[in-house]
């Protein structure tokens, strides 16, 4: 009988050998992966038939299909049917290639059993591999935990309680009206990730049938269906949805899997966990940090570093990318830091949108590599496990992580860097975070801690100088992707890129001048709305940094499997690429703004409302600790500034209106609708969602922030500045404002919205030449906030303390003017001089 490889067809053997040492397959089992296994008395567990068959026995009946004998046994005699599954599916005893099959590194376990046989094999004495985090059944919410989970689909038996299982026909129709959450995750990880499916009927699932039965999608990297014999009718069944029959017994099937990945077990990636420290922590730790090598990288099959793709490790490793200035000005940085003794620091390089900080990222990581510094890359998939890095750290000396993004993170690198303090060890951390975000760094990180890379600090990061233009010339001249600089004389290429942002100059190389402009036709030339709402969805989702998992492409009508269709056309793929699991946009940089005018605004909500429902699952309490995927897309999607972008303003509280059944018992979700009638001048309803907010969320300094400066916003926007009600709503925000700066060690950011907002209300009040006695109280009030953003730690040695020092020098201005120091025309110069922009979240400058 021949392998699994010999019955891959050849054209998918290299991806899937390669995705599988990855860990990106998922491992669905059915009651046939546990034939092998025994229950506690020593006895196989049973197949379906034979589950049949004791089910009649014990109750007496005669049933020939499982559903039907095991809902007639239950309603006879329930405590003797719920004694049964507990003697047979409790303290199973694995197989032993089972046993051998948890070496393998799996993206998930799916389980169609009621029985412990998986979690039993992971906890077996002198087992190797990756740690089972934990296992869940259908009713759990999601998680993401560290490690690999199981997931029990139909319930599983456990020693105490009742049964809670799917066995039964009205148990099947239960869950799947109710739409318990994993089921929706599975439908998206099916459609989405490939899978190896061992020993279940697969199409015969009533629950699973809206995702086995589509079409799955055809690419690189195979599902398969491994059974001892496959009939024609079932081969047929397979070939109709792409996935690839094997006929192996699951035993020679596990050990075929263990020994493909047994290789990369002599990988860097495997080496260096032979350290001091718990398996369980290394384990948790290797599922959230990537160690790079310079000897080793893997490339996704078809990626083209030239052609817009998102840049990969590989190509670093390969040479494709060239080395700036600014790079190695941080890679000098870091190793200066590391050779300075115990001082823990997190550098933090902000840069704008498209300037190339992925790639930089790895550039960086190279060079410090080169120097033999080990770097671990995070993955960004969800938050780390502070306790497990930091034992994991301490065994290992001398390290540097690199996050590319951080202010998703940055809570927990706090801790991560308060944690080495406390333990007496040395941790480095290079994040690449965009310019917009920096307020959330701040405000989270401790100036202790903190340094920071921008343009203030000499880090020059917008566009290419002319040694940057020149370095990359040669780079590209090198890897012989020149077709448009070969006619080119020297001056005329580094024109070409001097001054340019790098994602708009690299496109040119390819696709020629004009590519900006040729994207439109090319879109307008897909086949119908759904493809075009696709590529419109991706470039969005692309524009805050994200990737699109590709199962969202459900929410637009169209179907996963015609995505994979479209994608193999070069119409298609010339503005789309999907690299495991996720689409991007090629040179996103100018995708959102190419296309965002091709759909009617109400075409464009009800696609974003299908879009947020489907991401609904993924907001619970769970997901909000792990911050996973998922959730950190749906968060950026649903902001106001955002959707702003795509959506005029009238058209955001109505589409806020109908998530709010999905997302009402959300913090966030309210503070973002607040913020979409701020932009819409609606400042009554603003208010009041501002304090469902804060009622949500009392000790959360950003929702406190949103609710005082749009009650100060209100004072001099909403009535007459300077009167009662002026006044009113003033202090209102003030008391917001200074309880928000009591909720955080670092209020910097709480401290210059203050100020900002103060200032704005006293310039409103001087421009209307009011006489007041309360102009004192006020210039008190600007006195005191200046002099705590002096001495806050948080915004020391920041460039935000040159905005402090205008701001305050503003005030200085305005006072003279009220003491009639100014002409009339000096004054009016000095208050028609707009107010310094201190964060992204300021939307009301044309206000104030």
């Amino acid at each position: 009988m021949s392998g699994i490889i010999d019955q891959i067809p050849e054209n998918m053997r290299d991806g899937f050998v390669q995705e599988l040492r990855a860990g990106r397959y998922n491992l669905l089992l059915g009651a046939g992966a546990s034939r092998d296994s025994t229950d506690s008395q020593g006895n196989h567990l049973p197949l379906g038939g034979e589950l049949i068959a004791e089910l009649n026995a014990l109750v007496g009946t005669s049933q020939t299909v499982l559903a039907d004998a095991y809902e007639i046994a239950r309603m006879r005699q329930p405590s003797l049917v719920e004694d049964h599954f507990k003697r047979r599916f409790v303290n199973c005893i694995p197989c032993e290639w089972m046993v051998d099959l948890t070496s393998v590194v799996w993206k998930r376990i799916w389980t169609l059993n009621v029985d412990d046989v998986v979690e039993r094999a992971y906890s077996m004495p002198g087992r190797e591999g990756p740690l089972l985090s934990a296992s869940y059944t259908w009713r759990n919410p999601i998680r993401d935990d560290f490690g690999v989970q199981a997931v029990h689909l139909h319930g599983r038996v456990f020693e105490t309680g009742p049964l809670d299982l799917i066995f039964s026909i009205t148990e099947y129709v239960d869950a799947i009206e109710k739409k318990f959450a994993w089921f929706p995750l599975f439908f998206n990880s099916w459609v989405g990730s490939p899978f190896i499916t061992i020993g279940s009927t697969l199409f015969g699932e009533y629950d699973l049938a809206q995702a086995t039965r589509i079409k799955q999608p055809s690419s690189s990297s195979p599902s398969l269906y491994i059974s001892q014999s496959i009939p024609d009718e079932m081969r047929e069944q397979l070939d109709l949805r792409n996935l690839v029959a094997v006929e192996l017994t699951a035993a020679s099937a596990s050990a075929e899997l263990v020994e493909l990945t047994s290789e990369s077990r002599a990988t860097a990636y495997y080496q260096w966990q032979s350290i001091a420290a718990p398996p369980a922590d290394v384990a948790r730790f290797a599922s959230q940090f990537d160690p790079l090598s310079l000897r080793e990288s893997v490339r996704p099959i078809g990626h083209d570093f030239f052609l817009g793709f998102e840049p990969c490790w590989d190509d670093i490793v390969t040479g494709k990318a060239a080395t700036f200035g600014w790079h190695r000005k941080l890679a000098d940085s870091v190793i200066e830091e590391l050779a300075s003794g115990i001082v823990q620091k997190l550098h933090v390089a902000f840069a704008p949108r498209f300037s190339g900080k992925t790639c930089a990222s790895f550039v960086v990581a190279k060079l410090l590599l080169e120097q033999s510094i080990p770097v671990f890359y995070f993955r960004s998939d969800r938050t780390i496990d502070i306790k497990a890095t930091l034992r994991v750290l301490a065994g290992r000396g001398e390290a540097v992580l690199i996050y590319d993004g951080i202010a998703d993170f940055t809570l927990d690198l706090q801790k991560l860097m308060q944690g080495a303090v406390d333990g007496g060890m040395k941790v480095v951390v290079l994040a690449f975070e965009r310019s917009t975000r920096r307020q959330i760094v701040l405000q989270d990180i401790s100036g202790r801690f903190l340094e920071i890379h921008d343009q203030s600090s000499g880090l020059h990061t917008e566009t290419l100088s002319r040694v940057d233009a020149r370095e990359l010339i040669g780079h590209v001249v090198q890897q012989g992707r020149y077709a448009r600089l070969q006619r080119m004389n020297e001056s005329d290429r580094i024109r070409l890129f001097e001054r340019r942002n790098i994602f708009d100059a690299m496109s040119e190389l390819e696709f020629g001048q004009g590519y900006r402009d040729r994207i439109r036709p090319r879109f307008d030339a897909l086949p119908d709305f759904e493809s075009r709402m696709v590529v419109f969805l991706t470039s969005f989702v692309n524009s805050f940094g994200y990737s699109m998992p590709i199962f969202l492409v459900e929410a637009t009508g169209l179907k996963v499997a015609a995505l994979r269709g479209l994608l193999s056309t070069r119409a298609y793929s010339d503005l789309l690429v999907e690299e495991n699991g996720r689409l991007t946009c090629r040179y996103r940089s100018v995708a959102i703004s190419a296309i965002k005018s091709a759909f009617p605004p109400n075409s464009i909500a009800e696609s974003l409302e299908a879009f947020m429902t489907r991401l609904a699952p993924y907001m619970n309490s769970t997901t909000r600790k792990s911050r996973n995927y998922e959730y950190r897309i749906l968060r950026a999607v649903m902001r106001a500034r955002g959707l702003r972008i795509v959506l005029p303003t009238y058209a955001l509280d109505s589409l806020y209106g109908k998530l709010e059944g999905l997302f009402g018992d959300q913090a966030a979700f309210w503070e973002q609708r607040s913020i979409a009638s701020q932009l819409a001048r609606q400042f009554v309803p603003a208010t009041s969602y501002a304090a469902k907010a804060v009622d949500l969320a009392p000790e959360e300094v950003r929702r406190r922030t949103t609710l005082g400066r749009l009650l100060i916003l209100r004072s001099y926007v909403d009535v007459e500045p300077g009167g009662p009600e002026s006044w009113d709503l003033y202090g209102q925000g003030r008391s917001e404002l200074i309880h928000a700066a009591t909720l955080s060690p670092r209020a910097g950011v709480v401290l210059l919205n203050r100020f900002r907002q103060t200032l704005a209300l006293y310039r409103e009040i001087v421009k209307g030449g009011s006489v007041l006695d309360d102009y004192e109280a006020l210039e008190s009030d600007l006195a005191d906030v200046h002099r705590e953003c002096i001495d806050d730690s948080s915004l020391r040695h920041t460039a935000e303390q040159k905005i402090v020092a205008e701001m305050y020098g503003l005030f200085l201005q305005l006072r003279l003017i009220r003491h009639g120091e100014f002409t009339a025309q000096e004054a009016q110069q000095i208050i028609d001089r707009p107010l310094p922009n201190i964060t992204e979240d300021m939307e009301f400058d044309d206000y104030a």
